[in-house]
């Protein structure tokens, strides 16, 4: 919580990427398929995502939110974030004044466009989940060739 608010008071330009946001881009089971037909890459992040769902019970959490798909194994919150720093365009962002608080050790955003006290951050409000499972799975099968080099990963 302290570091969290030291970085929003030290930082001038900075994107907030909110929850619900994130929630609408899912790493599901339907994806499996893709990731472990792309290589060595896709496969590891296939066994990865089973072991995090079995883990995290993801299957009794999408059942009791009806938001979320059947199938779902993980959110992409930091995949997002970073779709969000190389400025990927499947974002709806706006700015707005935010002041924080601190309740119970947990920082929280107030919304407070008119108090002169505010910094204006620029907020995700949206995310087009299916583009950016499409975006994300498309960076993976690009990650490695056929012949084991590089390739520039495209969001």
């Amino acid at each position: 919580t302290t570091a969290a608010l030291r970085v929003f008071e030290a930082v001038h330009d900075a994107v907030l990427v909110t929850v619900p946001a994130a929630l609408r881009a899912h790493l599901r089971r339907s994806h499996l398929a893709r990731l472990e037909a792309s290589g060595p890459i896709g496969r590891l992040l296939a066994r990865q995502a089973r072991a995090h769902a079995a883990d995290h019970r993801m299957s009794e959490l999408a059942r009791g939110h009806a938001g979320l798909p059947d199938d779902l194994l993980n959110v992409h919150y930091d995949p997002v974030a970073c779709a969000v720093a190389l400025e990927w365009p499947g974002v709806t962002l706006t700015t707005i004044g935010l002041v924080p608080t601190v309740e119970d050790e947990e920082l929280r955003f107030a919304r407070a466009d008119d108090d002169p006290g505010a910094k204006p951050l620029r907020v995700v409000l949206d995310v087009d989940g299916s583009a950016f499972s499409d975006a994300w799975l498309t960076a993976i099968e690009r990650a490695e060739s056929s012949d084991g080099s590089a390739t520039e990963p495209v969001l």
